[in-house]
C-alpha cells in the first residue's frame, strides 16, 4: 500500500508542492512503524470515531463475544510442546546477540528475524530461519487443532435456525472439511468462499448469502473486507490470527445496524495453555463477554455462569413433580441456550417469542429462557 505514495519526491520543487492535500480514511489504522510513516506523508490525525461513539450513536448492533476455550489432544500437546522447548532453545542464543528482539512487537520481531535470517553471519541466520520455521509449525499446529472442527459443528448445532452465520477460518484444507460435515447436517445451505475456489464461484456463493439461499458462508480471510450483508448476525472465529485489524474487519461483518433489536454474537474459539491469545475484545464499545469452554470428547460445553441456574431451574422443575418427558425436553432446550444470550433478554421480549414461536419446541425453548431469567432477578 505504500506504494501510492511514490508520487510524493515528483511534486518537489513544482507549483503542485504548494497546493497538493491528501486526507487518508481508514477502518483500521496501523500502529508502530506503519503509523509513524503514514504520519510522515499524511499528517497527524484529523478526526477518529471510535466503537464506544458508535455504540452511543446506535451506528453499530449491540453483540455478545463468547470465549471458547479449547484443548489439544494429547498428541497434539506433546508435538506443541517440543516445538515450544526447540524454539525456547533458538531463542535464547538469538538473544544473547540481539537482546533487542525483548523490546519489540510480534510484527517488528518477525522483520528482524527475517533479516537476521538474511544475513551473512552464517550461524546466526541458520538460527533464525530455524526459529521462524518453528514458530510458522507450532502456529500451523494449533490453527488445525482437531477440536476446533467439532466445538462449531455443535456450536452450530445449537444456534437459531433462523440466524445467519458467517465462519472464518485461515487454511483452506481445514475451512473444506469442515464445509463438507456441515453440509451432511445442512444440505445446500452452507457456501465457502476462499482463493481456490475461483472468482465466480466465491461471487455466486457470497450472492447466495447475500439472498438468503445459503445461511452459512464458510470464508478464508476473503471476507474479512468489503462484505456488507446486514442480517448476518453471528460470526465464529474458527481459526485466527493476532492481527487487530482482521479482528476489527471480522467484527464488522456482524454488526451492521438489523431490524431487530437482537444482540449479534461472535465466537473465538482459542486452544488452552498456548500462544494463542486468549482474548479477542476490539477497544470499547458496550458488549457482553462469556467465558465457555468446549470438551472435544464428550461434545460439551461448559458456561459456568449459565450452567448453575440452568441446574438450578432442573433442581425446582424435579421438586415440583415435573414429568420425565417435560425434564427432558427442558434439558434439550437449555443446552441449546447455553451458547446463547437469550435468557438475558427483558421479559417482553421473552414473551414475544413466545407468542411468535413458530412450533412447540421453540416454544418450550423461550418459555425455558423466560424461566431461566425470572431465575436470576429472584
Amino acid at each position: 500500500n505504500q506504494l501510492i505514495f511514490e508520487f510524493l519526491p515528483y511534486i518537489k520543487g513544482t507549483e503542485y508542492e504548494t497546493h497538493f492535500f491528501s486526507l487518508g480514511l481508514s477502518a483500521t489504522l496501523p500502529s508502530g512503524q506503519a503509523r509513524r510513516y503514514l504520519t510522515s506523508v499524511l499528517g497527524r490525525t484529523l478526526y477518529h470515531y471510535d466503537m464506544k461513539e458508535a455504540t452511543a450513536a446506535k451506528t453499530v448492533a449491540p453483540y455478545d463475544v463468547y470465549h471458547i476455550s479449547l484443548a489439544f489432544q494429547a498428541d497434539e500437546r506433546d508435538e506443541y510442546e517440543d516445538l515450544t522447548e526447540q524454539m525456547t532453545l533458538l531463542y535464547g542464543k538469538l538473544l544473547k546477540v540481539y537482546p533487542v528482539l525483548r523490546s519489540l512487537t510480534q510484527k517488528e520481531q518477525f522483520e528482524e528475524l527475517r533479516s537476521i535470517a538474511g544475513s551473512k553471519n552464517n550461524k546466526l541466520s541458520k538460527t533464525a530461519a530455524a526459529y521462524m520455521s518453528l514458530t510458522f509449525l507450532r502456529k500451523k499446529l494449533v490453527c488445525l487443532a482437531s477440536a476446533r472442527i467439532s466445538c462449531v459443528r455443535d456450536l452450530v448445532d445449537r444456534l437459531d435456525a433462523q440466524e445467519k452465520i458467517l465462519i472464518f477460518g485461515e487454511r483452506i484444507s481445514q475451512a473444506d472439511e469442515l464445509y463438507y460435515l456441515l453440509q451432511e447436517t445442512y444440505p445446500e445451505r452452507v457456501g465457502r468462499c476462499h482463493s481456490q475456489m475461483g472468482a465466480q464461484a466465491n461471487k455466486n456463493a457470497l450472492e447466495r448469502f447475500r439472498t438468503g439461499s445459503i445461511r452459512i458462508l464458510i470464508a478464508c480471510k476473503s471476507i474479512d473486507e468489503g462484505l456488507n450483508v446486514p442480517d448476518a448476525s453471528v460470526g465464529i472465529i474458527l481459526s485466527g490470527t493476532s492481527t487487530k485489524r482482521q479482528r476489527i474487519q471480522r467484527l464488522g461483518r456482524i454488526i451492521r445496524r438489523k431490524e431487530t433489536d437482537r444482540h449479534a454474537a461472535l465466537y473465538y474459539l482459542h486452544i488452552a495453555a498456548t500462544s494463542e491469545d486468549t482474548c479477542y475484545l476490539p477497544d470499547a464499545g458496550e458488549h457482553r463477554l462469556f467465558e465457555l469452554s468446549y470438551d472435544a470428547q464428550t461434545q460439551q460445553f461448559c458456561h459456568p455462569a449459565y450452567d448453575d441456574r440452568a441446574g438450578l431451574l432442573l433442581s425446582e422443575m424435579e421438586k415440583n413433580g415435573t414429568d420425565t418427558n417435560r425434564l427432558q425436553e427442558a434439558g434439550r432446550c437449555l443446552r441449546l441456550g447455553q451458547v446463547r444470550s437469550d435468557w438475558m433478554l427483558p421479559p417482553e421480549m421473552l414473551d414475544a417469542h413466545i407468542r411468535n414461536a413458530r412450533h412447540i419446541r421453540e416454544k418450550n425453548y423461550w418459555v425455558c429462557m423466560k424461566k431461566l431469567y425470572l431465575l436470576k432477578t429472584i
